[in-house]
């Protein structure tokens, strides 16, 4: 989630592209805040950019991840009992932060807008963030012995790395784990713990009890929108106090009216808009085009059988 227009703008300029928009009959948007950034950029091609929402958010609805989710929710119950639950959205290596360092410095100047500059800063913070957790991690562990502490680390994060911090004989309720959907974890959980992790904005739709833990540093990260969404903290004393406290659903309407702002969330599921719109768009097709059939089905397979042979060659060299 970016911080601000001119971070969405710059991360478009980056990730997109005209030849990409030329080529696609549809974008789909999170919501007013991607939607107004995405028109402006793209303005000959307005026509194709549309405010749905993102299929992801059908699944935080709390008429429909108690169903999808019952047999995850009730296993992690069972499992770990009483739990905070912690998404990882850091760099947790010195590695992993100087490999992250060397790919900015690599973006040519035409692909962003944003400097070098706050840009390693950024990256620097992230790994800051890791090593804050890190710390309070082992408190939590202390202080909270009748809960586990739960972590999942980011797809992108090496477990070991997290593993190295601790001794897990001495921080006996301290988990990694990653095998189930963010949805369950939320769902299961008695707190998410969180910075900067859309995870944060999942929990408040989803009505679940959530607080940000700020390190003592200014905020450098160029995707903190979720720490507007929830109550910041920074003092782990504080925490400790928040953590015992009652927790009510109502609590979160005040953050909800701050996600709704950037966020497109109606009655009807974000999928259902987005098939909509595609079963419109594929009748025109139909009766506006001559697709040769056999060669797109050529063509797929060539794509298989070389995408398939890259893959060999990498898991070889791996």
């Amino acid at each position: 989630m970016q911080s601000n227009y001119n971070y969405l703008d710059a991360f478009l300029q980056y990730r997109s592209s005209l030849k990409n928009v030329s080529l696609v009959d549809r974008i789909y948007t999170w919501g007013d805040f991607d939607f107004k950034v995405w028109r402006k950029k793209y303005r000959n091609h307005k026509k194709k950019i549309i405010r749905t929402g993102s299929p992801r958010l059908d699944l935080w609805r709390k008429d429909v991840y108690p169903k999808i989710f019952k047999e995850d929710i009730k296993q992690l119950k069972e499992k770990y009992g009483p739990f905070f639950f912690i998404p990882s959205t850091f760099y947790s290596s010195n590695t992993d932060l100087s490999v992250a360092l060397s790919n900015e410095k690599k973006v040519k100047k035409n692909e962003t807008s944003i400097s070098l500059k706050k840009r390693i800063e950024a990256k620097k913070y992230t790994y800051y963030l890791f090593k804050v957790f890190v710390s309070l991690i082992k408190k939590l562990s202390r202080d909270f012995p009748g809960h586990k502490i739960l972590i999942k680390p980011h797809p992108t994060e090496n477990l070991d790395n997290w593993k190295k911090k601790f001794n897990l004989n001495k921080y006996n309720n301290i988990v990694f784990e990653n095998n189930y959907d963010l949805t369950a974890y939320i769902a299961a959980s008695d707190c998410v713990i969180f910075n900067s992790s859309t995870a944060g904005i999942q929990s408040v739709i989803m009505e679940k009890k959530n607080v940000v833990f700020n390190g003592a540093k200014k905020d450098k990260s160029f995707r903190n929108f979720p720490n507007l969404c929830a109550k910041q903290i920074s003092n782990y004393s504080l925490l400790k106090q928040e953590l015992k406290k009652e927790f009510r659903p109502k609590q979160n309407q005040k953050y909800l009216k701050k996600i709704k702002s950037r966020i497109y969330i109606t009655k009807e599921t974000c999928s259902k808009i987005i098939f909509s719109d595609m079963k419109k768009i594929s009748k025109k097709q139909q009766n506006n085009t001559n697709l040769n059939s056999s060669k797109i089905k050529l063509l797929s397979l060539i794509y298989i059988i070389i995408d398939r042979f890259f893959f060999a060659l990498s898991q070889i060299k791996t």
